[in-house]
């Protein structure tokens, strides 16, 4: 899947979401009603490299990188289960 697939599969299955371009990548509000100026930032999608952030050398051709927001109690819940260690909170 390519980043423009991705952005349409987004847009396709999920309703009231806002995409803005900025930054040289597009990120995306869920705006239920319009009732927000933007909305609730959820994802971005980030195709090119920036002159402090070249770490993830994205100017090769199809690659992407898909950032998404979670919340506060999801991030121990994804490191537990990805990492080798427990985590003791």
């Amino acid at each position: 899947m390519n980043a423009k697939q991705l952005e349409n599969w987004i847009l396709d299955n999920y309703q009231d979401v806002i995409v803005t371009d900025a930054y040289r990548e597009r990120s995306f509000f869920y705006n239920l009603d319009g009732s927000l100026t933007k909305g609730i930032y959820f994802s971005t999608i980030k195709e090119s490299d920036e002159p402090n952030d070249k770490a993830s050398y994205l100017e090769r051709d199809g690659i992407y990188r898909l950032s998404v927001g979670v919340g506060k109690k999801t991030i121990p819940i994804i490191i537990c289960r990805y990492s080798k260690t427990t985590s003791k909170r």
